[in-house]
């Protein structure tokens, strides 16, 4: 347990230090997208932020392809993601692909 402590705290020190060192949001999102995955031993990860009133655009990934982040249009309570959204409360599961929420499976096989 202490070494996950420490490994946590590693990855938010690199959050902040890229912080201190750029305005671009894209570099920020994109570094807490691959440290999530790491921290969290995911395989991927993305992160989508709200525009308009309920579309959620996905704006940084870690090991997803542009296509990918581009496919996914969802809105507030669409599929598990829009529910997570909907919910305000997070989600962790060791295996998302199995969820019978998920959209478009086929999509994440192939990543």
């Amino acid at each position: 347990m202490p070494e996950r402590k420490n490994e946590q705290r590693e990855a938010l020190w690199r959050i902040a230090r890229l912080s201190s060192q750029t305005f671009s949001m894209e570099k920020i999102l994109a570094e807490i997208a691959k440290e999530a995955a790491k921290v969290l031993s995911g395989d991927a990860s993305s992160i989508r932020l709200l525009r308009g009133k309920n579309n959620l655009e996905v704006v940084a990934g870690y090991n997803l392809s542009e296509g990918y982040k581009k496919s996914i249009p969802l809105k507030i309570g669409e599929g598990l993601v829009g529910e997570v959204a909907q919910q305000r409360k997070p989600l962790f599961s060791n295996d998302i692909g199995k969820n019978s929420r998920i959209l478009y499976p086929e999509i994440g096989k192939k990543e």
